[in-house]
């Protein structure tokens, strides 16, 4: 078992070994597109629209879980009534 366990040590450090080897003389870094300052959030680009509700928990069809959907919102507390650590 040990002869094993000492085998299964090496070809893990000759295959992490191999991990480490060079990429080869003809590779060039891919160009890469950088903005030249910053985008602020009102930017056209960065502009999204709000996700539609899904009710995913409909698909499982569970009473329970529907009416624990429901309730969530009213039990849960506020994080500034949270108790601190």
């Amino acid at each position: 078992m040990a002869g094993q366990n000492s085998f299964i040590g090496f070809l893990a450090g000759i295959l992490g070994a191999a991990g480490c080897t060079q990429v080869g003389p003809d590779f060039a870094a891919p160009a890469v597109e950088v903005a030249n300052e910053w985008e602020l959030y009102e930017s056209a680009a960065l502009k999204t629209t709000a996700a539609a509700t899904v009710e995913w928990w409909q698909v499982f069809d569970d009473p329970i879980l529907n009416e624990l959907v429901i309730i969530a919102p009213a039990a849960a507390r506020p994080v500034a009534h949270s108790p601190t650590a």
